[in-house]
């Protein structure tokens, strides 16, 4: 899986290796698309083979085929339910193949964002990662610790805020194991196309790289709000304000790190501890009045952890710019 290892090193596309005698290393050629020295990651699509329609055709592009992959995998699962465990089809009931279904149809989304990066916009899919041409995975697993204790500790005090989440269901180790199998690729996979490409492909309209920022950042943020499909304002509210800040922290560290690492600890530990300790139908309820000024507590509670991560991640030595 890509976010496990370097990205800047897959084969095929425009560039080749070449080895340098005098140094003894594999030098990788730039492509047409690839950013340049001093851009922000923000507005690293904006290329001199960036035009107005390519963002367009990606994004809209990227979700419909979303949604088609949604669509097929729910009624792949319908028909796994019923003819290998013989649920019968009832809408609005959450089960653990539905759940599963779900997840992958969202990781589809990485092989979907690396045709658009590097066949429609030329750049080499490592630039998805970070403006280093790959994920830096040193740092996150750093942090990775202490943000799986942070979120442990916070979401089961956030669950008493919360209206009655319903009773255990019985299938709730099925739920849980499903979480941690998959969220961490399916959190990962959302980051990939909202915050690196869609932000970045809207932001390739402007010229101006604090414009192309605001800009990449309320598009990306809408769309991530939209397809949660929720209809309570505050959970609305939620979902973008949410997008908002993870596409902040990815243009002041250079890269996607800081928003894959805080969305796969926030759906792996609210996944898991949601299984064990409430209804998962009720705990994906996304209709009128499942929110409310509670919400306000997650709203701040991710700002204030983005804000010590970006510190760190900086602190550490992650750039901000694409260096020479």
């Amino acid at each position: 899986m890509w976010v496990a290892s370097p990205l800047s090193g897959d084969a095929g596309g425009m560039e080749t290796n070449e080895t340098t005698p005098a140094q003894g290393h594999t030098v990788e050629r730039r492509m047409d698309g690839d950013p340049h020295p001093g851009q922000f990651y923000s507005h690293t699509l904006r290329t001199p083979t960036a035009r107005w329609w390519k963002p367009v055709v990606g994004i809209i592009g990227g979700s419909v085929l979303l949604l088609l992959a949604s669509i097929v995998a729910s009624l792949a699962a319908m028909a796994i339910d019923v003819a290998a465990f013989g649920r019968p089809f009832s809408v609005g009931v959450l089960t653990p193949t539905m759940y599963a279904a779900t997840m992958l149809s969202l990781i589809l989304l990485i092989p979907i964002t690396w045709v658009f990066v590097r066949f429609l916009h030329g750049q080499r899919w490592g630039f998805n990662g970070s403006i280093e041409g790959r994920l830096r995975t040193g740092w996150m697993v750093r942090a990775l610790p202490v943000l799986l204790v942070v979120f442990a500790v916070y979401m089961i005090a956030f669950m008493q805020l919360t209206p009655d989440m319903g009773e255990r269901s019985p299938n709730w180790l099925s739920f849980a194991v499903i979480a941690l199998l998959l969220m961490p690729f399916q959190a990962a996979a959302e980051e990939v196309f909202f915050r690196g490409y869609v932000q970045r492909a809207a932001g390739s309209w402007l010229g101006g790289e604090k414009a192309a920022l605001v800009v990449g950042t309320l598009i990306s943020a809408s769309l991530f709000a939209a397809f949660h499909f929720a209809q309570d304002p505050w959970l609305v509210f939620y979902y973008f304000s949410f997008g908002v800040t993870l596409s902040i922290a990815a243009r002041l560290t250079g890269g996607l790190e800081v928003p894959i690492l805080l969305h796969a600890v926030n759906n792996v530990v609210s996944g898991v501890l949601g299984a064990y300790m409430s209804d998962m139908n009720r705990a994906f309820d996304r209709s009128v009045g499942v929110g409310g000024p509670f919400m306000l507590v997650q709203v701040v509670f991710v700002a204030l952890v983005v804000a010590v991560l970006v510190w760190w991640a900086r602190r550490s030595g992650l750039r901000s710019q694409v260096p020479a």
